[in-house]
């Protein structure tokens, strides 16, 4: 297999390793499929995902690889792409950092879901661009906290990603605009 076709496949696995990186990578491949040098095998291989069909996973990727004349350097080039503007795949892997997987997954599952959460400054400003998208809704609940402990204020709990400094509280609402777009 060339480097090229290394690199790619390393670069998912690695990402699909980290927190909400299933369901980013699961995004990226069908994101992907849709572009005509790419075709349709790389988005098959985004809906095969599970919990125990990551060897099915990367047995499919590294035969999409093997088989395709793409210029994997420009799948790559858009893979990066797609994770530095707000998509559904850079959202996944925020909530992802922020929540823990399996909170992110069920609150990323249906619209209109909120979490009641503190957050460090910084990971409120890494929000804004989904904000401005209208995929996500943050309202202030005009708490602060001192990050670090698993402080709760009510039922807010506290981000995993910046769990230091202080924080203030607010709802993220998912909005229906996300599965729509």
């Amino acid at each position: 297999m060339s480097e090229e076709k290394d690199e790619l496949i390393d670069k998912l696995t690695k990402l699909s390793e980290k927190p909400g990186g299933k369901q980013a990578v699961r995004y990226i491949l069908n994101t992907l499929g849709a572009v005509p040098f790419a075709g349709g095998a790389i988005a098959g291989a985004g809906q095969l995902w599970g919990e125990k069909e990551q060897q099915k996973f990367n047995d499919t990727l590294a035969e999409w690889a093997a088989k395709t004349d793409s210029d994997l350097k420009i799948i790559t080039n858009n893979i990066d792409k797609l994770l530095q503007t707000p998509t559904r795949a850079k959202l996944s892997l925020l909530m992802g950092e922020i929540l823990g997987d399996e909170l992110a997954k069920g609150f990323l599952s249906k619209p209109n879901q909120y979490i009641p959460i503190a957050l460090h400054n910084q990971t409120l400003n890494e929000l804004e661009p989904f904000i401005e998208k209208s995929w996500i809704k943050i309202q202030p609940t005009h708490s602060t906290v001192q990050m670090g402990g698993g402080n709760r204020v009510g039922n807010n709990i506290e981000e995993l990603k910046r769990p230091y400094g202080f924080g203030s509280t607010f709802n993220i609402q998912i909005n229906e605009s996300y599965f729509n777009d």
